[in-house]
């Protein structure tokens, strides 16, 4: 069963971001339940090319999201990222694209994108 009240959080592990988009969920969703998938540069990771990554990633989002009965998974990206090379242009563009891509895998739960600036604030860009 999927429960609104939990989400599953998709991207970097650095302390402050996560600190940052965990309260955002909170505050913005009333989201309770948070558990987070460790995915540097998750906007470029999820967009792989290789089938066997793919698969490998999806499989590792769903099986943590179903576990914890997620209702909303959030793909998170932020400025100043040290695994991704890009712009911050071409960040955002990773991170809407991999949400969508997510969206589009039938989990049945909401999927949005979460940019968190140079100042620490979470926007929903997705």
């Amino acid at each position: 069963m999927r429960d609104r009240a939990a989400a599953t959080a998709v991207g970097c592990t650095r302390p402050e971001v996560t600190r940052r988009v965990k309260g955002y969920l909170v505050r913005e969703l009333g989201i309770s339940s948070i558990d987070c998938v460790a995915l540097p540069d998750a906007g470029q990771s999820v967009r792989a090319t290789d089938p066997l990554v793919q698969r490998r990633i999806r499989e590792h989002i769903r099986r943590a999201s179903l576990e914890r009965g997620a209702g909303v998974i959030a793909v998170v990206a932020h400025a100043a990222c040290d695994a991704s090379p890009g712009t911050p242009d071409e960040q955002i563009d990773q991170l809407c694209e991999a949400a969508e891509q997510i969206g589009g895998w039938g989990l049945g739960m909401e999927t949005m994108g979460l940019w968190v600036d140079e100042s620490g604030a979470v926007d929903r860009l997705a």
